[in-house]
């Protein structure tokens, strides 16, 4: 996958650096700003995979689905590849469906 340079971001005051430097969630930066993600959600739809990338940063993981599509994950709570996961406790996860034609569809967020 290519991920753009561009500094474009679509979610306009947004803690942009704050949610993409939380990798895998680690930090706990992402469980700070999910709720507002969430609330403006609808300013992701329609955006390509380039663009997402631009907004969220580069996904913590991809899973390929039937025809095409995938899903963008972004971990909210700390993730398997963080120091301090625990596999007790309840995974949260935003993640970003992105249909064949490259453009988000649907943001999902498990808890």
């Amino acid at each position: 996958f290519f991920w753009g340079c561009s500094s474009d971001n679509h979610l306009e005051n947004f803690d942009k650096d704050g949610w993409e430097s939380d990798l895998n969630g680690c930090s706990g930066k992402r469980a700070e700003l999910v709720t507002e993600l969430l609330e403006r959600q609808q300013e992701l739809i329609g955006l390509s995979t380039n663009e997402i990338a631009n907004t969220l940063g580069k996904p913590d993981k991809i899973e390929l689905y039937r025809r095409s599509q995938k899903f963008l994950v972004y971990y909210v709570t700390p993730g398997p590849d963080c120091s301090i996961y625990n596999d007790l406790e309840p995974l949260q996860y935003l993640t970003v469906k992105v249909d064949a034609l490259g453009r988000a569809k649907e943001i999902i967020y498990y808890e």
